[in-house]
């Protein structure tokens, strides 16, 4: 991307911040993601515009955003790195865009680069930056953290969440997913005793890490908390079949089927219990 260097354009300038209230632009443009058609002209008019004005920190978290939503992803991170030259500081609305873009470009050296950045301006408390890190981690693949000490990715999503004021089911449900293991069901126990109700997800990660660990009796605990919580994944009653089947359960297997097909839950497409 051209970033000019040239003094402030007022015309230029005005004119971008003006596009939020014109008929023909969204005009929550700078709350809201622009969709692709409504991104082409302000990125038109942004490489060709100074920034001198006092509102440019808006102006340019509102591109950051749109290169984050409507590509390219490489765009929103050049920007970033543009803002120190420009004596712009990144703040909240600034980091989780560039966060993302990190993922989607599968640079985690530069996404764990940013987030260092993040812990020294004070900003990992958002929620909204803790989330796209806590994402990053989960989602950085194991080849990147190759020949580190320790399942470090894991162990830094996992403090990330642990800091998190705000946890929501999903998150939850994020974190189990990764472990599926006995470090899942101690999420679990902890999850219910913040009062954090279960969802469909939660049920079938903990079984996952069940079948894994060859725990019968949990799992059978799992599915009859999941009844009491009238949960309708069919996922729940076909993984439980699966374990029992694993070990050559047949009777037991066919309970779980059964338990399904009373409940009247359908199994998902690409389920299976054999």
């Amino acid at each position: 991307m051209h970033v000019p260097t040239s003094e402030a354009n007022p015309c230029l300038d005005n004119h971008l911040l003006s596009l939020q209230k014109t008929s023909r632009f969204s005009p929550n443009f700078f709350v809201e993601p622009p969709n692709s058609a409504e991104w082409i002209i302000p990125s038109l008019i942004f490489s060709q515009m100074g920034h001198g004005s006092s509102e440019q920190i808006v102006i340019w978290n509102a591109m950051i955003r749109g290169y984050a939503f409507n590509g390219p992803f490489q765009e929103c991170i050049q920007m970033f790195d543009e803002m120190p030259h420009r004596g712009l500081k990144p703040h909240n609305f600034t980091y989780p865009y560039v966060i993302n873009s990190c993922c989607e470009l599968e640079l985690y050296g530069k996404g764990k680069r940013v987030h260092c950045e993040v812990v020294k301006s004070g900003f990992e408390s958002s929620y909204a930056v803790a989330n796209s890190l806590l994402n990053m981690y989960l989602k950085m693949p194991a080849s990147f953290v190759a020949g580190l000490a320790g399942n470090c990715k894991l162990d830094d999503a996992r403090k990330i969440f642990d800091d998190m004021s705000v946890r929501p089911v999903e998150l939850w449900n994020q974190m189990m997913g990764k472990y599926v293991n006995a470090d899942s069901l101690n999420l679990f126990v902890k999850m219910q005793s913040e009062g954090v109700a279960p969802d469909g997800y939660t049920f079938v990660s903990v079984l996952s890490a069940c079948s894994n660990l060859g725990d019968f009796k949990l799992a059978e605990k799992v599915v009859e908390k999941a009844t009491e919580l009238e949960t309708n994944d069919s996922g729940v009653y076909v993984l439980l079949s699966n374990i029992h089947a694993s070990a050559g359960q047949w009777i037991e297997a066919a309970d779980a089927r059964k338990k399904m097909d009373e409940k009247k839950i359908s199994k998902k497409a690409g389920s299976s219990v054999v």
